[in-house]
């Protein structure tokens, strides 16, 4: 038998995104606040050539201040490399000095981040990261590296130390 009739079917509309993934962090990493001027370098890499700029926010799910939700730490980030890989990484450097500034007192078990192509706009490509840790840590100031004590129970020595970020048990 012969089969003359055709069938056309049209699809909904739908979109094709570029692909953006995170190569740091990777989750359940835990990053030190460790000194009064910190920075965390964020990475990662995007499939497709078409995404110019990247929205990095945060969010923490430890915010007891009422914030809650995403927070932005900048809209327009450049992203120029495009394919997977180390050599095609790109990179940003979240510190004090962000339109969202890295806040030197949080302290967080639940903190986590999102990528999403802002040039071209395409909330559909929205990629959030594994949860991991922020927290503060000390930086012991006496005795320096090489110094040796002379335990002759006569000098007094002190030992001494700096506080960055929250720390509750000291």
């Amino acid at each position: 038998s012969s089969y003359n009739d055709v069938t056309t079917t049209e699809s909904d509309a739908f979109a094709i995104t570029a692909g953006i993934s995170f190569a740091y962090p990777l989750g359940g990493e835990v990053y030190h606040v460790d000194s009064l001027t910190p920075s965390f370098t964020v990475k990662w890499n995007t499939i497709g050539d078409n995404v110019s700029q990247v929205k990095l926010e945060y969010w923490n799910s430890d915010d007891n201040a009422g914030a809650g939700g995403w927070r932005v730490i900048e809209s327009n980030i450049a992203n120029p490399n495009h394919g997977s890989g180390a050599p095609n990484e790109n990179t940003y450097t979240w510190d004090t000095l962000s339109a969202e500034p890295l806040p030197v007192n949080l302290a967080a078990t639940n903190i986590k981040f999102r990528l999403t192509s802002s040039v071209p706009d395409q909330p559909a490509t929205a990629i959030e990261s594994s949860t991991f840790v922020i927290c503060g840590d000390l930086a012991v100031t006496a005795p320096t590296q090489g110094v040796i004590w002379t335990a002759d129970g006569l000098t007094a020595n002190t030992i001494s130390w700096d506080v960055y970020g929250p720390t509750n048990n000291l």
